[in-house]
């Protein structure tokens, strides 16, 4: 699913509604839970690998990953180009600025102008943020997103919001659902191929013209997913069960294998 805000192609969406679909095949094709269960395990390492490439969509723009992190972006069917250094990666897309982050930088936070290259602001990490030690192989996670007015990200299980006209920085929220972190990799034992996939959360951010929405799935507790709405203007949040995003002046959930959409007043 693309949020066409944020842009966000959501893997954990994809496992979310299909993951059932994807054992009961692999049950098929094995006649064993252990080998469906290890097989469905690697397809989807495979396909997540891949599917980080590509993240963001908004104002007909879409910025993704390179094969090594590095951003870029394309519109319509021109051929993409790269945005930003060889460290940053991208965060957070509200067309037509992306912001990028240096990880090893403590000021590596970078808004850029897709379509003139141009940098338009740097800044500090988000606050909560640490600097990312060279060489780690496992590091500190958190999440992001933009609208044309505010930033937002969430780290350590709270959500901040900063304007992006003044960088003033708001406490949203403390305590929100915990994300499981996801490391997958190694070798796999089908074939002996090595793929590694940088640690991730299995959780989501998004952000419309007016609502922010957080999910977030602990995996160890099987509560399956949360998420949290958000309304900046004021101040107000509410929990809901099951996974929500924000997108525009809606908010859009997965209804089995469909989604509903409720505007946002």
């Amino acid at each position: 699913m693309e949020d066409p805000q944020n842009g966000w192609t959501s893997f954990e969406s994809f496992v979310a509604t299909r993951l059932t679909a994807l054992y009961r095949y692999a049950m098929v094709l094995t006649g064993d839970r252990h080998d469906a269960e290890d097989l469905v395990q690697e397809a989807l390492t495979r396909t997540g690998v891949r599917w980080r490439r590509v993240v963001r969509v908004s104002g007909g723009t879409v910025v993704g990953m390179d094969p090594w992190s590095r951003p870029w972006a394309a519109k319509g069917c021109a051929k993409g180009a790269t945005v930003g250094g060889e460290a940053d990666e991208p965060v957070a897309f509200s067309y037509p600025d992306v912001f990028v982050v240096d990880p090893h930088k403590a000021d590596g936070l970078r808004q850029i102008d897709v379509d003139s290259g141009s940098v338009v602001a740097e800044r500090p990490l988000p606050e909560g943020v640490g600097v990312r030690p060279a060489g780690a192989q496992r590091w500190q996670l958190w999440l992001a997103a933009a609208n044309r007015d505010t930033f937002a990200w969430v780290v350590d299980s709270v959500l901040r919001t900063a304007d992006r006209a003044t960088w003033q920085v708001t406490e949203a929220r403390r305590g929100l659902p915990t994300a499981t972190e996801l490391n997958w990799g190694g070798r796999m034992e089908s074939t002996g191929e090595k793929i590694d996939m940088h640690p991730h959360l299995y959780g989501s951010l998004t952000m419309g013209n007016r609502l922010i929405a957080y999910s977030a799935v602990d995996l160890v507790a099987e509560t399956g997913w949360r998420s949290v709405v958000y309304d900046p203007r004021s101040g107000q949040s509410f929990e809901l069960r099951g996974l929500v995003y924000a997108a525009g002046d809606w908010l859009v959930w997965p209804d089995g294998a469909s989604y509903r959409l409720a505007r946002v007043r």
